[in-house]
């Protein structure tokens, strides 16, 4: 539970866990640059991760209930949940 996995699709291999959520994780979304993912859980926290180094960059915690969406502007410097 709480994990994200990334998987290169081509190469039918996984490429990183993304761990850091104490519940599951029921959405994620890349930035349109690729260059970021974020995760949202039944923790009520979302989280931002480096998509190539699998490091998280942020979270954002704070909401009263699982996150069940979360979607980037197209710019990807926003982030809706």
């Amino acid at each position: 539970t709480g994990t994200v996995r990334l998987w290169d699709v081509a190469g039918r291999r996984q490429q990183r866990v993304l761990a850091g959520h104490s519940s599951f994780a029921w959405c994620v979304a890349f930035c349109p640059a690729g260059r970021r993912v974020a995760s949202g859980a039944g923790d009520g926290a979302v989280r931002v991760w480096d998509a190539g180094s699998g490091r998280e960059e942020l979270v954002l915690p704070g909401h009263r209930g699982p996150v069940w969406g979360v979607a980037f502007h197209p710019g990807g410097s926003r982030l809706a949940t």
